[in-house]
């Protein structure tokens, strides 16, 4: 079973360097033999590591390899984050949200398979292990050497995360403990005596499809008929699409500028008790115990916490955002100072169980921008339902505040949400990550005179500012009005000398408007079916296929000297098959050509035209001929003669920036291109970066659900 882990998992970097690609793979299946050799040995101790090394190495490769399947791409840190700080009932959610049937048969079809294989050695060979020890040593230090190669390129990596994962959770303990530094003082206090601040904190909420943003669904009623009252900033980020890590720059003094050199941190619970507040923490997510998570910590260093969830699962409906609205209107009966941090369960997965059934509203398919299938309908209506009673938690709590004076609410998610929005994704990775995954709503309620004034003074010039929430303990001072030794004014969306900074999302700068790009690529080329025949590159493959397809990829080359299609693919060489003779095949003169030509250059286009013409006066082409070629000017007058064009689309390589790549090919795709094109791999980055385009895609199997794309 390890043997078939190592070749399983060394398909998923085909894309390394020649050497480097082999360099992994020798290293996985020296790690896999070393598991072989300890399992069959005969010596008890020996035979217990071996058993222990292959339970270990199956439990990283169903980690590993899961979330490749399920999202494309290996794991990022954060997701290593994310499974160190979950629970089983989260995990529960996880696997009901992401797992089929399927995906257990592509995981576990390599155990399987490894049971017969191991009882076949040791019936077949008992001293297997004793007859290949010169084997067994060579392996065992060959695996040895290979460590460093496996160190940040394997599942093994999980051992190196799981090692910083806990030099940094010491860090936190300090971070997120009841006392702040010493250094961390009050230099200037113009607070109220008696006010109320309270702080919604969303979970997996993003601001595109809520309606108070512009999404046409009407999922946000209740805050729309507060629109009036309501500050609502529209362009605010989060640093990070998992919960963990943005609340930690979000709640504290740590930001993607200062990560990793920042010596000395504290927290919004240390500031309140600075600032004079009595801290009243209030979740509806499960806790996982006092020293858990970051968050908790924090949480149980309030001067008051209540974990309202019935149970540690929050799978059930009963479990809702909803219960802990009678629990803060008693919170704000109290007179006094109170700062007041309401952690919702938002919009987390799976969204069914986020809203109460009477708010099931949404049910039914559109017209969407991608074809969906029934259950991924399912989890699109059952995302708007919960965004729907999402809407119903943040307007009561802010109807509460308003019974009360000089009270102000805040209301901003952690991260944001992808749903099959543009592209075949849902949920919230960094591996696939999107602007959808970092747009979040931050809407501001206030009663309080001062504070009212100074926001409408600011919310014309910053209603639309880029922002991220990663800099909210800085506009959290505003707030409390105080400012200590550790505020930057700069940051805070309410000061008078805020500063429109360079965001980040992830590690990358953000830019608004994302991804997602209205291609210019568009035509009327709509053949009825959708699925046609690739390389098809000779007159026998054509007529065996004729009238079973309505269309058909073919291979050319330009040939200079004879002037024409020379049909065929190199590096195999040509037989000069020309593709006039091709053509003849179709005597109904209705079937479609897509046209892959190669080596179309300025020399050759001319040529290439008159050819074009030649063939469309004999058999009437232009309406059923696609031409192909990675050479988006030449194709211009291609189209302008009346052929369609689609440009071929440069590989995506993953180690460099998406901007960067949209930066060099996005202006090359001209409105005179009736298409893009790209492997049927690339189809979701398609999707996602160059949505509006009509696209070309080639698949090397039948995948019934790329044809309606």
């Amino acid at each position: 079973c390890i043997i078939t882990f190592a070749l399983y998992e060394g398909i998923y970097f085909y894309s390394f360097p020649g050497f480097e690609f082999l360099e992994f793979v020798f290293a996985t299946i020296c790690l896999a033999f070393l598991g072989g050799f300890l399992v069959l040995s005969n010596n008890r101790l020996i035979k217990f590591l071996g058993v222990s090394y292959f339970f270990v190495t199956i439990g990283l490769y169903l980690f590993y390899s899961g979330h490749h399947l399920i999202f494309g791409t290996p794991p990022t840190s954060n997701v290593y984050v994310s499974l160190f700080e979950t629970n089983s009932s989260e995990t529960l959610e996880f696997l009901e949200s992401y797992t089929n049937f399927g995906l257990f048969i592509k995981l576990l079809l390599p155990v399987i398979l490894s049971i017969p294989l191991y009882v076949f050695l040791r019936l077949a060979h008992p001293k297997i292990h004793k007859k290949y020890l010169g084997f067994s040593i060579f392996f065992s230090l060959a695996a040895l050497a290979s460590i460093s190669n496996l160190k940040y390129k394997s599942p093994y990596r999980f051992v190196n995360q799981y090692l910083i994962y806990q030099k940094e959770r010491a860090t936190f303990r300090n971070t997120f403990s009841a006392q702040p530094p010493a250094d961390l003082t009050v230099t200037q206090n113009n607070g109220l005596k008696d006010d109320t601040v309270i702080l919604v904190i969303g979970e997996s909420t993003s601001r595109n499809r809520m309606s108070l943003y512009g999404y046409h669904r009407h999922t946000s009623p209740e805050l729309e008929k507060l629109k009036d009252d309501l500050f609502i900033h529209k362009n605010i980020i989060s640093a990070n699409s998992h919960t963990v890590p943005s609340l930690e720059k979000a709640l504290t003094f740590l930001n993607s500028d200062n990560e990793g050199k920042i010596t000395k941190n504290a927290n919004i619970i240390q500031l309140a008790r600075l600032a004079g507040y009595k801290s009243i923490w209030m979740s509806n997510q499960p806790p996982l115990g006092k020293d858990e998570t970051p968050l908790n910590i924090m949480a149980n260093n309030a001067d008051q916490t209540f974990w309202i969830s019935d149970s540690p699962s929050f799978r059930y409906n009963n479990n809702v955002d909803g219960n802990l609205l009678p629990v803060l209107e008693k919170v704000l009966e109290k007179p006094g100072k109170k700062f007041v941090v309401l952690h919702l369960m938002g919009s987390h997965t799976t969204y069914k169980h986020r809203y109460l059934q009477s708010y099931k509203k949404f049910k039914e398919p559109f017209k969407h921008k991608i074809k969906l299938s029934e259950e991924q309908w399912r989890d699109y209506n059952n995302y708007d339902n919960s965004i729907l009673y999402n809407d119903f938690v943040v307007s009561s709590i802010i109807k509460q505040a308003k019974a009360i004076p000089n009270a102000t609410v805040v209301y901003f998610s952690d991260h944001g949400e992808e749903v099959y929005d543009n592209r075949y994704v849902k949920g919230h990775t960094e591996a696939l990550k999107s602007n959808l995954m970092f747009e979040v709503p931050y809407i501001t309620y206030t009663n309080q005179t001062t504070l009212a004034q100074k926001l409408k003074s600011h919310i014309k010039d910053r209603e639309s500012a880029l922002w991220s929430i990663e800099d909210f303990i800085h506009t959290l001072h505003d707030l409390f009005g105080i400012e200590t030794t550790y505020y930057e004014a700069k940051r805070s969306l309410l000061s008078d000398k805020y500063e429109a900074i360079p965001r980040m999302a992830a590690g990358e700068y953000y830019e608004p408007g994302g991804p997602e790009m209205d291609c210019a690529a568009k035509t009327m080329f709509t053949p009825e079916d959708k699925i046609w025949v690739h390389r098809v590159n000779t007159k026998e493959r054509l007529e065996i296929l004729l009238e079973d397809f309505s269309g058909f990829e073919i291979d050319v080359m330009w040939n200079p000297l004879g002037k024409f299609f020379d049909v065929y693919h190199p590096p195999v060489e040509s037989i000069n098959l020309n593709l006039a003779t091709m053509l003849e095949v179709d005597k109904s003169g209705k079937k479609y050509f897509w046209l892959d030509l190669k080596n179309l250059s300025a020399d050759t286009v001319g040529d290439v035209l008159a050819e074009l013409i030649k063939l469309d006066a004999k058999y009437k082409l232009k309406n059923r001929i696609l031409v192909e070629s990675d050479q988006a000017p030449q194709l211009e007058a291609i189209s302008k003669a009346g052929f369609f064009t689609s440009y071929y689309l440069p590989k995506y390589n993953a180690n460099s920036s998406w901007r960067t790549y949209v930066a060099e090919v996005s202006p090359k795709i001209q409105s005179y291109h009736s298409a893009i094109s790209q492997s049927g791999s690339m189809i979701e980055f398609m999707d996602a970066k160059f949505s509006g385009c009509d696209k070309l895609l080639w698949i090397l199997k039948d995948n019934r659900e790329n044809r309606n794309k």
